[in-house]
């Protein structure tokens, strides 16, 4: 016999609507993101499947570098899907330079 569970018996927690925006395109999250970053006191943490190496790619980075830059004592944490970073750029030279680049800011 399957296991049914019902909506109200799973684990669940209110949210004020009020506490989050909904982003309606890349550009918005962008925009977002680097004031985000133009803001932050104490830390940053991204989580991306990658960091595209274009114009957007290369704005979030130095805006990373110049929050660091402001206060060294910034937590910068930003972590990447080794896999497929390895296997969207597919040459050694380029993994290692992602690596140099984002581990500079630490």
């Amino acid at each position: 016999m399957p296991i049914r569970y019902s909506v109200d018996a799973l684990p669940a927690f209110s949210v004020d609507p009020e506490q989050f925006d909904v982003l309606q395109s890349a550009r918005h999250f962008r925009e977002y993101l680097l004031e985000a970053i133009r803001k932050a006191t104490t830390r940053i943490y991204i989580v991306a499947l990658y960091l595209e190496d274009d114009d957007a790619g290369r704005e979030v980075l130095a805006a990373l570098y110049e929050a660091k830059l402001r206060n060294p004592d910034l937590d910068v944490v930003v972590c990447v899907d080794w896999h497929r970073v390895s296997a969207w750029f597919g040459w050694r030279d380029k993994i290692k330079g992602q690596r140099r680049v984002l581990s500079g800011l630490c």
